[in-house]
């Protein structure tokens, strides 16, 4: 079992107490059979209590930098405050505490059932340039050299995009941004945030190949 609680704290325990607790007021409409929050649920008490959901286990499992961790709780609605947003704050669907080798582990869940996982970095920028006042280039500028120290751009002023993120899903992107401040689990640990490395040219550096790998998986998401 799996200690979870709702998004005031609240235990859960069952489906029930995840329809009763996991999701707040404005957000009951949201409660329905087919949609994320229910879907969710589902599968996280598929043995009654809360139990790890063996896809998600075995996606841990996949890659050596992830084996071996144990999760060991999470909360439900778990609300992050990004730099540069505009919209309020980044909100994860399951944020879960794990142990990796002695180490902690942040893992946040983006729950999806019946909806896309948005658009493209590319195509969430031109959108973004379309509206007649926006942050979003610096807020993308901060969210890439925060997890994969590099710049979005290719040039100081922010016009062209780089390479190495244009394809990524825009959605999962800004939820690694909130994953990474620590604050997802409460702790408003921040040191996951790394300043990046910056060259004798004045460019920023990928601090090691690690960094550079996030964004093609980040690219790829994967069912559970």
């Amino acid at each position: 079992m799996v200690e979870i609680k709702g998004y005031a704290e609240e235990q859960i325990r069952s489906f029930g107490d995840w329809e009763k607790h996991a999701l707040p007021p404005n957000r009951k409409g949201h409660w329905k059979e087919g949609r994320s929050a229910f879907e969710l649920a589902r599968v996280w008490t598929a043995n009654g209590e809360p139990s790890v959901p063996p896809g998600l286990s075995q996606l841990l499992d996949s890659r050596e930098e992830t084996r071996r961790t144990v999760i060991e709780s999470g909360i439900t609605e778990r609300e992050t405050i990004l730099p540069f947003s505009i919209r309020g704050a980044r909100c994860h669907d399951l944020a879960l505490r794990a142990v990796r080798d002695g180490c902690a582990v942040t893992i946040c869940i983006e729950a999806k059932a019946d909806e896309p996982f948005g658009g493209t970095v590319a195509e969430e920028l031109r959108k973004a340039r379309q509206r007649p006042v926006t942050k979003f280039p610096e807020r993308l500028d901060w969210l890439t050299r925060s997890l994969l120290g590099i710049s979005a751009f290719e040039d100081d002023k922010r016009l062209a995009l780089s390479d190495v993120i244009s394809g990524i899903p825009y959605q999962l992107f800004s939820a690694g941004g909130g994953h990474a401040s620590g604050s997802a689990t409460g702790k408003g640990d921040r040191r996951g945030l790394r300043r990046p490395r910056v060259s004798d040219d004045g460019h920023s550096r990928c601090q090691a190949p690690s960094q550079c790998r996030r964004a093609e998986l980040l690219s790829s998401p994967s069912p559970i």
